[in-house]
C-alpha cells in the first residue's frame, strides 16, 4: 500500500502514466531493486505496526477472496490457516524455523527491507502516511504546487489511513480473544520491528485496570 502510493505519486511527477495494478511491476522495470545500494539514489521505506500488518495479511488473504485465492495463499505459506489463531501459530512456527525465508507477507520488516544492509534516507510510517509523504516530497524539493495537489488528493482519499487510534482499536478488538502466551511468542518473532521502529507491543485492556 505505502510503496505503491509513493510510486504512483513519483510516476505522476515524471509524467509516467502507470496502470494502477501494474505500477510496481512497471516501475521495477525502470528502476530494478538491484540498484538499491547505489549511493546516488534516495532511499525511502514505509513501515507498519507488526500487529496491523499481520491482521491485514490474514484479512486480505482469507476474507472477501475466492476459495482459489485462499488455497493459493495456503500453498504459499505452507499452512492451512482456518482462523486467526491458527494463522498466528503458523507465524511463530515459520519464524522459529527461518526468519529470513518467511513468506514476504509475514516476514519481519527489518529483514524484508534489508534495513541492516541499506542506509535509508527516509523511513515513514503507514499510520501517518499522509503527513509523511508530504514531508518526503518536500525533502525531495518538489514544487509546492505539486505537493499541495498531492496533499489535497490524500486528504480526500476514501481509502487512506484513518490514523493510529483506529489501529489501536482494531488491535484491541482482534487480539483480546487471543491467548496471551501466543501473543508473546508472536511478538518475539517481530522483536526487532517493535524496537527499531518504536512500535508498542499489545497490552490487553484488562492489564490497565
Amino acid at each position: 500500500c505505502g510503496s505503491t502510493t509513493l510510486l504512483k505519486i513519483l510516476a505522476q511527477w515524471h509524467g509516467i502514466n502507470f496502470e494502477r495494478k501494474q505500477v510496481v511491476r512497471q516501475f521495477q522495470e525502470i528502476a530494478p531493486v538491484s540498484r538499491i545500494r547505489e549511493s546516488n539514489l534516495t532511499k525511502v521505506s514505509f513501515v507498519r505496526h507488526p500487529w496491523q500488518r499481520l491482521i491485514s495479511a490474514y484479512r486480505d488473504k482469507y476474507y472477501n477472496v475466492s476459495a482459489m485465492a485462499k488455497h493459493r495463499f495456503d500453498d504459499m505459506v505452507g499452512h492451512n490457516s482456518t482462523n486467526f489463531t491458527s494463522f498466528l501459530e503458523h507465524v511463530v512456527e515459520s519464524g522459529r524455523r527461518d526468519l529470513f525465508n518467511m513468506n514476504i507477507h509475514i516476514r519481519p520488516q527489518f529483514i524484508a527491507m534489508s534495513f541492516c544492509q541499506v542506509s535509508y534516507d527516509f523511513i515513514g510510517r503507514l499510520e501517518t502516511m499522509e503527513s509523511d509523504v508530504i514531508l518526503f516530497l518536500q525533502i525531495l524539493g518538489l514544487p509546492p504546487d505539486f505537493i499541495r495537489t498531492m496533499a489535497y488528493e490524500r486528504e480526500n482519499c476514501s481509502t487512506c489511513s484513518n490514523g493510529t487510534k483506529t489501529y489501536s482499536e482494531q488491535h484491541e478488538r482482534v487480539l483480546s480473544s487471543i491467548d496471551s502466551d501466543l501473543i508473546r511468542r508472536v511478538e518475539q518473532i517481530y522483536q526487532y520491528d517493535f524496537e527499531a521502529f518504536n512500535y508498542a507491543k499489545f497490552i490487553p485492556h484488562s492489564q490497565y485496570q
